[in-house]
């Protein structure tokens, strides 16, 4: 199973599978990274018709996708979803397309004062 990650890449967001994690040294110095495998930038008509709802993408081939980043760069594990079509005949089509699902917790974490859930003192189950 692989792992899908949102990172920080160039001011923005981008998704990304990882391939493996490693660790390169510099005399004593660890620096932990990520082999991954970049996805296309959304597809632009869709992004903006769903008003930036729908990031619909494709992987990129290994020559232009396969990069190392810092471990430093993740923001966050999302999942990455095979786009499929009905075709005439009633078949199901994947179309080689991905659509990014983020957990929706992380979206309303950055509105929360830290307190999204009240502690109950005294709990009796």
């Amino acid at each position: 199973m692989k792992c899908t990650l949102q990172i920080k890449q160039d001011g923005g967001t981008r998704i990304a599978d990882v391939q493996f994690y490693f660790y390169i040294r510099f005399g004593d110095d660890r620096h932990p990274l990520a082999m991954v495998s970049m996805f296309s930038l959304p597809d632009s008509d869709v992004f903006t018709e769903s008003s930036g709802t729908v990031y619909l993408s494709e992987p990129l081939s290994a020559s232009d996708g396969l990069i190392v980043i810092p471990i430093t760069t993740i923001h966050s594990v999302v999942s990455m979803f095979p786009e499929m079509r009905v075709s005439d005949d009633g078949g199901i089509i994947e179309t080689g397309k991905f659509s990014l699902m983020r957990h929706a917790f992380l979206e309303l974490a950055q509105f929360s004062n830290g307190e999204l859930f009240e502690e109950e003192e005294d709990r009796v189950l």
